[in-house]
């Protein structure tokens, strides 16, 4: 589990976050009312004074969203996710607590995150997809990139031939991490294709036995077909007789 990104998550949900530096003080901030949409009522919310976002950068907020704190949650981009996370990170919470909770990581730095993550200008580790799911030979590879469309250009370039000269579909920021994250996650990605090379070799294995079984049962039948013939022919001839 990504400790770094759950002490944020925790510190976030305190009233008066101290941010990365751990200096922000309740003075740091104020309130104010607004309209709740899923309460549907006016509640008092709290915000830094000044610009920021609850003493954390940009970056440091996205990351939190593409962590992987091992809860089965790839991304938080929605806050749907949002809500996974904090059931998972607090499996005897009771449905009103994980609903707000998960509201206030959404309000506080879960909009921004995936503003940034959709935008696609962020340097990183992209996901980038070959053709759709109905084709045959669609699949992905990681690539690094300064952008989404850097990323899908490098891949489409390098790896276009892979997948029987496919167009990059799509590509999404997968995560902010080093060099290191590209290999172990294209290293997966190659030994879930060495597994279906396994089983595509095992099932024309079988195509070939039933292949080889069918033509045997042709030449059986149609020779079959030939002795029967002459049997009777046979017959007819001592009967002539």
């Amino acid at each position: 589990m990504n400790k770094l990104a759950l002490a944020v998550i925790k510190d976030i949900l305190t009233k008066y976050p101290k941010g990365s530096a751990g200096n922000l003080l309740p003075d740091h901030y104020e309130e104010y009312s607004d309209w709740c949409e899923v309460g549907e009522y006016y509640k008092n919310f709290v915000t830094p004074k000044g610009e920021g976002t609850f003493g954390y950068s940009a970056e440091e907020i996205l990351a939190v969203a593409l962590a992987d704190l091992g809860l089965g949650v790839k991304r938080r981009i929605n806050v749907s996710d949002w809500e996974d996370t904090v059931r998972n990170l607090w499996p005897e919470a009771k449905k009103g607590t994980v609903s707000r909770r998960a509201r206030r990581l959404w309000h506080r730095i879960g909009k921004d995150a995936s503003k940034i993550w959709r935008a696609g200008k962020t340097a990183g580790i992209y996901r980038v997809n070959f053709g759709s799911r109905w084709d045959d030979n669609a699949g992905h590879v990681y690539a690094w990139g300064a952008s989404s469309e850097d990323a899908k250009i490098v891949a489409e370039t390098m790896c276009s031939h892979a997948f029987c000269g496919l167009k990059a579909s799509s590509s999404k920021l997968w995560t902010l991490e080093e060099a290191p994250a590209l290999i172990r996650l294209n290293n997966a990605a190659s030994r879930r294709a060495e597994k279906s090379i396994k089983e595509t070799k095992a099932e024309l294995i079988k195509l070939a036995a039933t292949l080889e079984s069918l033509e045997a049962r042709k030449g059986v039948i149609g020779g079959f077909s030939a002795l029967q013939m002459c049997a009777l022919l046979d017959d007819e001839s001592l009967l002539a007789e």
